[in-house]
């Protein structure tokens, strides 16, 4: 990487073992970043542009494996994402654990202006965490935090003592910035530590000057903060004026490992058993090449803060309100008539919502309503959040039962058997576990079947099927031989309660009128021998 020529020499200085990372510079014209355009970016749900005016000035990248990225301070994993528009001669690699966007390649300043402008934020989650998200636009060599104005590296040396990784640090500069063992004040310090940059390793804490004492305290020796106690005690002591730390459970706990060798220096942890980005209490050399999780790894520099520090200006910042509406992926149903559905899912009260059409639904101001349609309805929703608008249709397709042929009651004669019919359909369950689609029965009872349509909705019948007792015409009280007129009136006498009767001609020539009545009249065509039931 080249900086633009300043006015007079630069003295530069390489630490040897750090990959030339140490520079010590001095500017007429410093080098600068700068987003021109800082308000915040409203974003809603197509993709926003998140830094479209950046500046970028005395800063000329001429090596191929040198570049400038784009990283989300506050990133949410698997739901924040940053795209982009390819601009030649640039290699783009998006890093979906840390949140960041590396753009690599020789390039001049414009066009790395253009890169940077044709970054995009969008958001996948159907739910989104809403709130605003922090980016910062730095060069690839160092991470930058807004919310501390500071630069990080993580530097990476098995088996380095905190001493030698103090020492280290302090040796390097970033552009004039004096780098020191990371002091960390916040747990948004501490969450971008670990999350941003592969922070286990030491940091600039330590009670080497009171361990084993009754006042054992620790401090950040280290930094602008150099000196400050901010722990009193061991894993049952106390933070001292309200001080930040995020100390594992029970730790420090000072445990000795002989020959007078306790553990006096902070790291954070590597131990995954251990709570997620908490730090504890190692000896200078950490435990050593057998430990499984407390070996030392490497150590964390900070820049930014210190008293001499020059005033750069190599970190942008953008900010981008996600207000994005909450609506479920899933807008198409099925049900059965007669059936439910939900709608959405149930989001907090950030959000308004209104649904149209409003009829058969319990609500139509919540975020998931329940529809009862009779019939295929189009459900219209619009959500409202901040600034943001947004509609959504849902479609509820609603289809229809089976039909059944079956009466409700079935009367047949004492002695004799039925067949019930419900009609055509695809699968059939009676009450007697028949699969068949009729059956026949031969005894009173309810009897219920269960259908099944081409669209799997289901109905289920039951018919009530009943004996009736064959009725005994009594011959005593009717004429079986009528002479004279070819119209007569009969009287009918049944043995036994009858309730229902029905005269009806089983040979032509006969007609009956008043059939259903105990004294029908039969008229016939000549005389002759008829039968009637």
């Amino acid at each position: 990487m080249t900086i633009a020529k300043p006015a007079f020499p630069l003295l530069l200085v390489l630490l040897l073992g750090y990959a030339g990372f140490s520079l010590a510079q001095d500017y007429s014209e410093p080098p600068r970043i700068i987003n021109t355009d800082y308000d915040t970016i409203k974003y809603c749900s197509d993709s926003v542009r998140v830094a479209p005016n950046i500046s970028i000035r005395n800063i000329k990248i001429d090596e191929a494996k040198e570049g400038m990225k784009i990283s989300i301070a506050n990133y949410k994993r698997n739901e924040d994402f940053l795209v982009w528009d390819k601009v030649d001669g640039f290699e783009y690699t998006w890093d979906s654990y840390y949140g960041q966007v590396e753009i690599r390649g020789i390039g001049t300043e414009e066009q790395y202006e253009e890169a940077i402008s044709k970054i995009y934020y969008k958001n996948i989650a159907t739910v989104p965490t809403l709130g605003v998200r922090s980016f910062s636009i730095s060069l690839t060599d160092a991470d930058y935090l807004p919310a501390t104005q500071h630069f990080y590296r993580y530097i990476e040396k098995l088996d380095i003592t905190w001493k030698e990784a103090k020492a280290a640090a302090d040796t390097m500069k970033y552009y004039g910035l004096q780098g020191y063992l990371a002091t960390i004040t916040s747990s948004v310090e501490n969450d971008f530590v670990w999350t941003k940059i592969d922070g286990v390793g030491w940091i600039g804490a330590t009670d080497s000057e009171t361990e084993g004492t009754s006042e054992g305290k620790w401090i950040w020796a280290t930094g602008p903060e150099a000196g400050t106690h901010f722990w009193q005690g061991n894993y049952n002591g106390y933070a001292v004026g309200g001080e930040y730390s995020y100390w594992n459970n029970g730790e420090p706990n000072n445990v000795n490992k002989g020959n007078g060798i306790d553990e006096d220096y902070a790291h954070i942890n590597a131990n995954p058993n251990t709570i997620p980005k908490s730090w504890n209490d190692l000896p200078n050399a950490g435990d050593g090449p057998n430990s499984t999780y407390y070996r030392a790894q490497g150590f964390i520099v900070e820049f930014g803060g210190m008293k001499d520090d020059p005033t750069v200006k190599l970190s942008a910042s953008a900010v981008i309100q996600v207000s994005k509406i909450a609506f479920s992926d899933e807008r198409e149903f099925e049900i059965c008539d007669g059936e439910s559905q939900r709608l959405n899912f149930t989001a907090d009260n950030s959000y308004s919502y209104f649904w149209t059409p409003s009829e058969n639904m319990n609500g139509s101001n919540t975020s998931n309503p329940v529809v009862y349609p009779n019939q295929t309805t189009v459900y219209t929703v619009v959500g409202k959040l901040d600034f943001c608008r947004d509609t959504a249709e849902f479609m509820v397709h609603v289809n229809p039962l089976p039909q059944s042929l079956l009466q409700a009651e079935n009367i047949y004669c004492k002695g004799d058997s039925i067949t019930l019919d419900p009609g055509e359909h695809t699968s059939y369950l009676w009450s007697n576990g028949s699969n068949s689609r009729t059956i026949t029965v031969a005894g009173e009872g309810t009897y219920w079947v269960r259908l099944k349509n081409e669209f799997d909705c289901q109905l289920f019948d039951t018919v009530d099927v009943k004996w009736s007792t064959r009725p005994d015409l009594d011959y005593s009280a009717i004429d079986t031989l009528v002479c004279g007129s070819k119209s007569q009136k009969l009287t009918l006498g049944f043995s036994g309660a009858t309730a229902n009767i029905r005269l009806i001609p089983l040979d032509s020539g006969v007609q009956v009128s008043d059939e259903s009545t105990l004294t029908p009249t039969v008229t016939v065509n000549e005389f002759a021998k008829y039968r009637l039931k």
